[in-house]
């Protein structure tokens, strides 16, 4: 049998709810070790519907492959444990507010410090910089402020939200970033800040509509197309 892609890399992960999460179980399929780290009472998925006998389906569907520990950062040994999971590794992946991490003294430049090959990725609402840096990064909001949601549903309508599409397109995308950081790694022996948002995946989406936008012409058309026929 052929070994996985990712066999010998080790992430760790220190996210929640989905985007953050489900880019950790892609990496995980594609051979990683993966380590979720949580805290002591565990990440908000675990305790969100729907539950089959006190399980969270959607936290077993997003961790899956995994391995965890529960660490408390807020404490000093807690993040002395960090930092010697981060010493051995090779990913840690967030998708905390831009400061969060930094303010516990474990951003970047932070882990930088304890292993200068690791690959930080940061997956945010709207990115590290920019005015909207700090809006808290939920599904639809990115959908909204991209111009995605604007696109989609009929045009005398309210526009339609495609449940979490933003989520998981970042994940595969900032999956692919990784790898790709990995890739740069193994021949510069430099490891990078990725930094990524819900916010980009939805610009990139919107991309076949804009002409559309900037020329004076509504796209949202529902179920049909203004470019092709019969559809």
């Amino acid at each position: 049998m052929m070994d996985s892609a990712l066999k010998g890399i080790r992430v760790v992960e220190n996210s929640v709810h989905l985007a953050g999460p489900y880019c950790g179980r892609l990496l995980a399929e594609l051979g990683a070790e993966v380590i979720k780290v949580e805290p002591p009472n565990g990440e908000a998925n675990r305790r969100s519907p729907p539950l089959v006998n006190g399980e969270a389906l959607l936290y077993l569907y997003y961790n899956s492959g995994k391995k965890g520990v529960a660490l408390d950062l807020k404490q000093e040994r807690g993040r002395e444990v960090f930092k010697e999971l981060i010493a051995k590794s090779d990913v840690f992946l967030c998708n905390y507010r831009p400061g969060a991490m930094e303010r516990l003294g474990l951003g970047y430049e932070d882990l930088k410090k304890v292993n200068d090959r690791i690959i930080y990725v940061s997956v945010t609402g709207f990115g590290y910089t920019g005015p909207l840096s700090q809006m808290a990064g939920y599904d639809p909001l990115a959908q909204a402020v991209s111009g995605l949601m604007d696109a989609n549903g009929c045009e005398d309508g309210v526009p339609k939200v495609n449940a979490m599409s933003l989520d998981y397109s970042t994940s595969m995308i900032t999956a692919c970033a990784t790898v790709a950081a990995l890739f740069y790694r193994e021949r510069t022996g430099k490891g990078q800040f990725i930094d990524m948002s819900l916010h980009d995946s939805g610009v990139i989406f919107s991309v076949p509509w804009m002409g559309f936008q900037l020329s004076g012409m509504k796209y949202r058309h529902g179920n049909k197309s203004r470019v092709f026929a019969p559809y």
